[in-house]
């Protein structure tokens, strides 16, 4: 469940660190990205570690690409990274994964690239696992929460609160990394 919610965040909201500089200004609610900080989804400040890492670049047609690195394991660390287009709408962050991100998604175990056999049969796992979200459109609206933000997500239109998360701005210097969280 914790990857599927860390994947419909993917899909609305972020994952590698966005370049420092943008070529064009990106609208809210994403603004901060134009100075390459990255969302760090479901933040552990204690450990500077993050269920995700959602980088944005907007291009010069204004087009927006995400690029983000999402968690698929609580106990090691294995991700995945996609880069797929999102849009803006009514003040939120909307996004539709499709089969083709996951196709084309690269995978990490430990910081390590997986070998492409291996990487074969993930996108396989993946695409059974989240086949609730493929092809729907998800959308994010941030919510301010004091220091964060509560990250609101609907599914074609409908809420979807068990998906909620919070999400902070990090910086590169700021030493956040896609993570499991540290167990006490």
């Amino acid at each position: 469940m914790m990857a599927l919610a860390m994947l419909a965040l993917a899909a609305a909201s972020v994952t590698a660190p966005a370049p420092a500089a943008q070529a064009t200004a990106l609208p809210e609610p994403i603004a901060l990205g134009s100075s390459g900080r990255m969302q760090c989804f479901s933040p552990d400040r204690a450990t500077k570690t993050c269920a995700a890492l959602a980088g944005y670049t907007a291009g010069a047609d204004g087009a927006i690409a995400r690029t983000e690195t999402v968690l698929l394991s609580r106990r090691a660390t294995l991700t995945m990274v996609t880069v797929s287009p999102v849009t803006i709408r009514d003040g939120r962050l909307c996004a539709t994964l499709h089969g083709h991100d996951i196709e084309m998604a690269g995978f990490a175990l430990d910081g390590a690239p997986v070998d492409e056999a291996k990487q074969a049969a993930l996108r396989k796992s993946v695409l059974a696992s989240f086949q609730d979200i493929v092809d729907h459109e998800i959308c994010t609206r941030f919510a301010p929460d004091g220091s964060a933000f509560d990250a609101q997500i609907t599914m074609d239109g409908l809420p979807k609160p068990g998906l909620d998360q919070t999400v902070i701005w990090v910086s590169a210097a700021d030493g956040y990394k896609v993570a499991p969280r540290s167990v006490p």
